[in-house]
This record gives structure tokens, C-alpha cells and sequence, in this order.
């Protein structure tokens, strides 16, 4: 019974301590904001847009970047860069009108304002990466 009491006693005091520790903050400046988490059980092959061709890269892409328009939760096509869009008659011919306060994350190669703002020729660039076959 004796011995009993005390190993009691050392878990008591053991469960007490966890807590403790668990519970406390981190007073160093943490940095975990600038960490992106994303949990999949397949490897991601690219982070690439132009390269995400099935739903594991879709789905990181996707968390990465955005594009003129995206879907809701009954996927309907909703705006996203693009405020609106025109579809001509014949379907061939797609007119977006972009918003004018999308920018580029912060980067040294953008110049001394480190950004710009989203435009047309970015979307012209990228559709024509998709078409180029090298």
C-alpha cells in the first residue's frame, strides 16, 4: 500500500509538472507565421500553376495563388481578380475587368516599392506559358 502511495505521489507531481510546461508562453518572438503547413499524403510534384495537372497540386496550387475567378461552395463562378467579365456571343472571345488593388507579394526584383499592382499582361503571360510546348 505504501509503495503504492508514492508512485501516486510521483505521477501526481509528474501530471503537475506537464501541465506547467505545456501551458507556459513562448516569450521568443515566434516565427510560425511565416511557416505555411499543408498536410497531403502524396508528394506534391510542383508549385507551379502551369504544372498542376491533378487534384493533390490543384489543391496546394490553389492555396497558393489566385486567379480571375474562382468557385463557392455550390460551385458557382464567382469573381476573384476579376470584377466582371463579358462572354461574346460566339463563346470564343472572354473580356475580365481586374481589380485594381491586387498586388504581388513583396520582392526585391520589383524595384523600391518591393510589389506592383496585378495586370492584364500577368494573365496574358501565364495562359501563354500553358500554350508554349517547350
Amino acid at each position: 500500500m505504501q509503495h503504492f502511495k508514492l508512485i501516486l505521489k510521483h505521477i501526481s507531481i509528474l501530471c503537475l509538472l506537464l501541465i506547467d510546461i505545456s501551458c507556459q508562453q513562448n516569450t521568443s518572438e515566434s516565427r510560425d507565421h511565416l511557416v505555411f503547413r499543408y498536410n497531403e499524403h502524396a508528394n506534391i510534384t510542383s508549385l507551379d500553376p502551369a504544372f498542376a495537372k491533378d487534384q493533390r497540386n490543384i489543391w496546394a496550387v490553389h492555396q497558393l495563388f489566385n486567379g480571375l475567378v474562382e468557385m463557392d461552395s455550390d460551385l458557382n463562378v464567382i469573381p476573384a481578380i476579376a470584377t466582371s467579365w463579358e462572354v461574346s456571343d460566339d463563346a470564343l472571345t472572354y473580356i475580365f475587368t481586374l481589380r485594381e488593388d491586387v498586388k504581388f507579394h513583396e520582392h526585391e526584383l520589383f524595384g523600391k516599392d518591393r510589389t506592383r499592382t496585378v495586370n492584364a499582361y500577368d494573365f496574358e503571360y501565364s495562359f501563354g506559358r500553358i500554350l508554349d510546348d517547350k
